[in-house]
């Protein structure tokens, strides 16, 4: 029996010695890259997969909310704009808000792609703001909030997911939703077995490792060069096929429905 423990107790002392030297390994790689100017948050694309939040195309973010997908969205911004762009604690563009409303408020949640959120727009003109103008104007007696939901490159899927981690916080009465171009979007795949789909999963993890990522930036300036031609066969497809894209709308208005939301 002591010597069963003693082997428990091995085994023990050497997973918390990994696990140990993991964390060491991982903070000071974040530290070296961060002095050298290295982001280790750089764009991370996210897994092809069907997911319960919506059919087809991408899926992301996590129990933090919308805010996973951040780093995604700066990306798509202009580098050199001068047109400053906030975030809100769930991830959504503009300020915070309580999420319960006033007795005469009226809110209204507005998803879709760029166009929603303002690529390039200050934020007192993007879609939302400018809604949010107009109805105040014309109904004086309540207060109108419209909740800026879109994000660059976002379709039906991630317009589902975002409202479901994020969005009815919010409590909206209304939805408005601009959902078409990016589902449309015909996209170069590589033409994979599924198991190699499910491992495109461990390349995002990875690619948020600050040890794994000061690797790779390390091997790859000890061999400069143009990257070697991809040789696997790649098929256009659309980023969410027709029949996922209606299934998504449906989807959206039965969850609208069963919340007495007006869409």
């Amino acid at each position: 029996m002591k010597k069963e423990l003693s082997v428990v107790k091995k085994i023990c002392y050497a997973l918390l010695t990994a696990l140990i030297v993991l964390f060491l390994l991982e903070t000071g790689s974040r530290v070296i890259l961060k002095k050298a100017g290295h982001s280790y948050l750089s764009y991370m694309p996210l897994s092809f997969k069907r997911g319960k939040d919506g059919a087809g195309g991408r899926v992301g973010g996590g129990k933090g909310g919308i805010n996973p997908l951040l780093p995604d969205v700066m990306n798509f911004l202009p580098k050199n704009s001068k047109v400053a762009v906030r975030f809100n604690k769930d991830g959504l563009r503009g300020k915070d808000m309580p999420y319960e409303k006033e007795g005469n408020e009226l809110r209204i949640l507005a998803l879709g792609n760029s166009c929603v959120f303002g690529y390039g727009v200050p934020e007192e003109l993007v879609f939302s703001s400018e809604l949010e103008k107009m109805l105040r104007l014309r109904y004086t007696q309540r207060k109108i909030t419209v909740i800026n939901g879109g994000m660059p490159g976002f379709s039906s899927v991630n317009s589902l997911h975002l409202l479901g981690v994020a969005g009815m916080k919010y409590n909206p009465d209304i939805i408005v939703a601009y959902i078409l171009n990016n589902d449309k979007v015909l996209e170069e795949r590589e033409d994979m077995p599924l198991l190699k789909h499910r491992l495109m999963g461990l390349n995002w993890a990875l690619a948020k490792s600050g040890f794994y990522n000061l690797i790779r930036i390390a091997v790859s300036g000890l061999k400069p060069g143009p990257a070697p031609e991809d040789k696997r066969r790649k098929i256009l497809r659309p980023k969410v096929s027709p029949e996922d894209y209606e299934r998504n709308l449906t989807r959206l208005s039965d969850i609208s429905r069963q919340a007495g939301i007006r869409l």
